[in-house]
């Protein structure tokens, strides 16, 4: 027997073979059920607890059984063991169950004639094994084991007193085991828990049902006194993994035998180890909360398959607990776990008989389970109720779902943003229900008119704060979504009310919602070579075709006169303190198509539309906004009462005119877009205020900036039937506003009203004849004083009136004239001289009376007036002596420096490289300056020499004009001024001629200018001067005597060029010019 024993035991514990190890544990079974000394019954016993550690099933079913055998009170007798068909406890219990097993009990023996009883010693030593040792172990394979042992034990042992006596034990066991790690652990603790229920009485029954309905219901329970040691494995293997590699490889280096590493923590001291290592221990207690956790979640889903094995049994006593159950069980049947769910799903069809009518007759507590674990810190259960709400929510009606629809919107868009992926696509699909719902619930042809408007009150709020408002891009496009879906099928009436708001919110979320890479690409923009303006176009086109703007389209359907009382001040907000380029244009632009499309509907409102928007428009920068404001303040002057135009327009006049303004640049680009806009699109409005606009055009026309300059002369040529005759209509208004700004403080406005005066007297010289004195005085009186920028632009002005009046101008004072310009050309900067010389030269040409030669004898008296002619005024004495101080090259007024190479020496000595080359870029464009000046100064001469009137005074300079031509034509001359040179002469000759000079005196002159202009005619490099030297020589040729030796040389000259000149033109020219010399 001894030998047998050891036998047994060794094979039990040595031998690898699953197989042997089986029928040696069923075999010593048998042995201690046979009889054997308490001594070997021990030793069996120690060695089937030996084989606690295994991870084979069917090993530990069979340790199970034979410990059922040492245990005492199977069923099985030993003749029915050796000569019945017994094979396995599992199959006899199974057959014994079955009422139809009757023979099989009968071959077998009775229930109560079990031919082994057991002690009282190996039935403790058996107990005490498992709930003291293994049932808590910490190790899963021995909790395993202890589960398959006690549960064998519940089922085989046939009602044992001493079971039935600790079956409250039992069940805190099995319940404690519903939660372990190990799926098979779970699967037994929950058939034990069932069998359990099947043996207890009536009142342990009652507990262990409440106790799974805690359990199901996730309250807290009881926790098991495992044990934990470095071994211990708190987390399945895999579950949490280390992405970082130092610790992984710190991690696998540290891990015990047979475990798998891989960057994986599974062991307590794995864990320990890892928080050590990173300088955080207290992150230990949150692994054990997980852990404890995920226990929890093991310990619902094994009560769920214990549930269901009893809920058949359990009958009316599941009655009290349904309303609470019930809910739990809706939920958990959309359980992420299959597991679980199939589980649960047993129960819900052994319980539910009716699973709609159970539903609906539950319907509120079902809502309150679901939408309160939708915000859940479980992930589990978040996901659950997000599935399971989306399906509850199919085919509700409002009266059901009403008290929950602000919450069902709040679970919605919380879980399309959890931080879970699959909780977010379980969100997904309950967005979808709710927005199915809320669409369906807001349809006028669906729904009541009182549903609707309860739905709307209640739903739209969340939407447009939470919902547009949320920087999670998939809450904003669901938002957006449903708010556009009933804006298009809500009706008038109850939408009205949440017009403004949705106005309101809409505007804002134009910009909100707007991608963010348009901002990256704004602020990079000049560096990838966009401009600004085009971007800021592309971005409100975008904003238009975007669902935000087509909602706000179907919004303008359902605005009326209450709503339109709400909404002008909540779109003045907007435009008052919207953030954001697509907000600000959009509110214009809602406004633009709200005047096209219910344009009736803005008339009582214009006043307070008008303020908004030309305020909004004077302080934003974005010129795609400004354009868009301008554009909406048009819209609504097409429908705003003739009281509101007229002030509109004084608005618009008076931001023009305010030209001493320090915000003067910003209200005049307003004005002009404004005018622009009010002639495209009201011009109707803008007829009839054509007193106040036209003159404010014309002066507009010579605006100092280009855009603003454009708008005007768009408004002008639209809106003007003629220069001459819109002149005529409003001549005082135009001149009025030039001589406002003429007068003003500031130099840019100084210059626009000199243009404009300039303008005038070119557009209608004939209209404006008599008013040109008090031009010419306005102008003149703005002269004197110092050279500021742009005054430049005064001096052509003078020119224009007088050339464009000159009887008016000789009227008012020619003298006075050429004699504030004569002062004007005196001054020091060159640029300002020049301009001051050319108008000085204009206006010399314009006074100067059509003459005809001089009477009989040509004497100092031959100057003759044409009938009906200009006053005759002598300008030499005024305007020689600034001309001769300008070219005299002798004259201490010349600029001297400029060719004096001592002073310049004198100048750069002891400079550095720098200072060298700075100084002579200051002489070189001092030089060019002055020669442009003295050029300005030779036309003006010519000018003047044409245009002389009195003979003498003429002929006392005429010396002293010859030298100065003559010093101009020198061959070191630019060819321009040697050019200009050559009309001096061309102009003395030829009004000698006009005035009778004595050709001797004309020929002492000339003559020795004989040589300089042959030079001239010979230079073979600019066909220009050529041309004109011989017009020069022509004009000398024709004055002087028939006789005379230099007319001679002069005309020979004109044969040469005429026959030898490779130019055509400067051959046409000699042609010409030998012709009236020789007629």
């Amino acid at each position: 027997m001894d030998l047998l024993v050891r036998r047994l035991a060794r094979v039990a514990t040595k031998i690898s073979d699953p197989g042997a190890r089986q029928r040696a544990a069923r075999a010593a079974g048998h042995v201690i059920a046979g009889g054997c000394a308490p001594t070997d019954a021990d030793f069996l016993v120690d060695a089937l607890f030996g084989l606690a550690g295994t991870k084979s099933e069917e090993t530990r079913v069979a340790v199970g059984e034979a410990l059922c055998f040492a245990f005492g009170g199977v069923g099985v007798t030993a003749e029915g063991a050796l000569f019945g068909s017994f094979v396995s406890l599992a199959e006899f219990t199974e057959k014994t169950s079955s009422s139809s097993s009757k023979a099989a009990a009968a071959e077998t023996g009775s229930a109560e004639d079990g031919f082994f009883a057991g002690t009282d010693a190996i039935r403790d030593k058996i107990l005490d094994a498992i709930f003291q040792r293994y049932l808590y172990s910490s190790r899963s394979e021995e909790r395993c084991a202890a589960c398959a042992w006690l549960l064998a034990l519940v089922l085989h042992t046939r009602r044992h007193p001493r079971l039935l006596s600790m079956l409250s034990e039992i069940q805190e066991a099995f319940g404690s085991l519903l939660g372990d790690q190990n799926e098979l652990t779970q699967e037994m603790a929950s058939r034990g828990v069932s069998v359990v229920y099947e043996l207890g009485t009536e009142e342990q029954r009652k507990e262990l049902l409440g106790s799974l309905m805690g359990v199901l219901s996730g309250e807290s329970q009881r926790k098991r006194r495992v044990k934990l040691d470095d071994d211990t494995q708190v987390f399945q293997e895999g579950t949490i993994k280390i992405d970082d590699k130092e610790l992984a490889k710190k991690g696998d280096g540290d891990a015990p035998a047979g475990s798998t590493g891989g960057g994986s923590l599974s062991t307590y001291k794995e864990l320990c180890s890892i928080v050590t290592d990173i300088g955080q221990p207290d992150l230990i207690y949150k692994f054990m909360d997980l852990a404890n956790y995920q226990a929890m979640l093991n310990s619902s889903k094994g009560a769920a398959y214990g549930f269901a094995g009893i809920a058949k049994r359990a009958g009316d006593a599941l009655a009290p607990h349904l309303a609470k159950l019930l809910p739990k069980l809706y939920r958990m049947q959309h359980d992420p776990s299959p597991n679980m769910r199939e589980a649960v799903k047993g129960i819900w069809r052994a319980v539910v008989d009716d699973p709609k009518g159970a539903v609906d007759a539950h319907f509120g507590a079902v809502m309150e389970e679901l939408l309160s674990e939708c915000g859940s810190r479980m992930w589990r259960a978040r996901q659950s109720s997000a599935s399971a709400l989306a399906e509850l929510l199919s085919g509700r009606r409002f009266a059901e779902v009403e008290p929950y629809l602000e919450r069902v919107w709040e679970a919605s868009l919380r879980s399309i943003d959890d931080i879970k992926e699959t909780v977010r696509e379980a969100g997904k699909t309950l967005c979808r229900a709710s927005r199915g719902l809320t669409v369906r619930l807001c349809d006028s042809h669906h729904s009541s008119p009182a549903e609707t408007r309860a739905t709307i009150e209640k739903t739209l709020p969340m939407l447009l704060n939470k919902g547009l408002n949320s920087t999670v891009r998939e809450v904003q496009a669901l938002a957006m979504d449903v708010v556009m879906n009933v804006a298009k099928h809500a009706g008038s009436a109850e939408l009205g009310p949440h017009i403004p708001t949705m106005v309101t919110c809409l505007l804002e979320a134009l910009s909100s919602m707007e991608d963010s890479r348009l901002n990256y690409i704004e602020q990079h923009a000049p560096a990838i070579g966009l401009s600004q303006e085009r971007l800021e176009h592309a971005r409100l086109q975008s904003a238009k075709a975007s669902p935000m703007g087509e909602t706000l389209d179907l919004l303008m359907n359902h605005v009326d006169d209450e709503v339109m009382k709400e909404l002008v001040p909540a779109i003045g907000g907007v435009l008052r303190s919207g953030v954001g380029l697509n907000t600000r244009a959009g509110a214009a632009r809602f406004l633009s198509r709200l005047c096209l499309r219910r344009g009736s509907l803005v008339r009582p409102h214009a006043g307070k539309l008008f303020k908004s928007l030309l305020s909004a428009a004077e302080t934003d920068k974005s010129a795609s906004v400004f354009a868009a404001m301008v554009s909406a303040v048009a819209a609504v002057a097409r429908h705003a009462t003739e009281a509101r135009v007229n002030q509109l327009v004084d608005d618009v006049a008076a931001a023009y005119e305010s030209v001493d303004d320090d915000n003067h640049e910003r209200r005049a680009t307003l004005a002009a877009a404004l005018a622009l806009e009010l002639s495209r699109n009201a011009s109707d409005a803008l007829r009839d205020h054509a007193t106040k606009i036209l003159p404010l055009a014309f002066v507009g026309r010579f605006d100092v900036d280009e855009k603003r300059r454009n708008k005007w002369e768009e408004v002008w040529e639209e809106n003007s039937s003629g220069a001459s005759s819109t002149v005529r209509l409003y001549l005082d208004e135009i001149l009025a506003s030039a001589l406002a700004r003429l007068g003003s403080s500031q130099y840019q406005i100084k210059r626009q009203g000199a243009e404009a005066i300039a303008g005038l007297a070119t557009a209608a010289p004939d209209v404006v004849s008599e008013k040109a004195p008090a031009m010419l005085a306005a102008l003149t009186k703005e002269l004197p004083g110092r050279v500021w920028e742009g005054k430049e632009s005064l001096l052509p002005a003078v020119a224009d009136v007088v050339e464009k009046c000159p009887a008016a101008a000789l009227t008012f004072g020619g003298g006075e004239v050429v004699a504030a310009l004569v002062a004007e050309a005196t001054r020091k900067k060159s640029s300002y001289r020049e301009a001051a010389l050319r108008a000085l030269d204009r206006s010399l040409a314009a006074l100067a009376p059509p003459t005809v030669p001089g009477g009989p004898g040509g004497g100092p008296g031959g100057y003759a007036e044409v009938e009906g002619s200009n006053p005759v005024v002598d300008f030499f004495p005024a305007v020689f002596p600034l001309l001769r101080d300008a070219l005299d090259p002798t004259s201490d007024s010349a600029d001297a420096s400029v060719d004096n190479p001592a002073s310049e020496d004198r100048s750069t000595a002891g400079a550095t490289s720098r200072e060298m080359e700075e100084e002579a870029h200051r002489r070189a464009s001092e030089a060019k300056a002055g020669g442009a000046v003295a050029e300005s100064a030779l036309g003006c001469l010519a000018t003047l020499c044409l245009g002389a009137t009195i003979r003498g005074s003429m002929e006392v300079v005429a010396i002293e004009i010859t030298r100065i031509a003559s010093a101009a034509m020198a061959p070191a001359q630019p060819w321009t001024r040697r050019a200009a040179g050559l009309r001096v002469v061309a102009a003395l000759a030829r009004r000698s001629a006009t005035l009778g000079s004595e050709p001797r005196t004309v020929e002492a002159w000339l003559a020795p200018l004989c040589d300089a202009m042959r030079e001239c005619g010979n230079d073979p490099r600019v066909s220009q001067l050529r041309r004109a030297a011989a017009e020069a020589t022509g004009a000398s040729a024709r004055s002087l005597a028939s006789g005379s030796v230099a007319r001679a040389a002069l005309v020979k000259t004109l044969e040469e060029m005429r026959d030898g000149d490779r130019a055509p033109d400067v051959r046409g020219a000699a042609h010409r010019s030998l012709t009236d010399a020789l007629s």
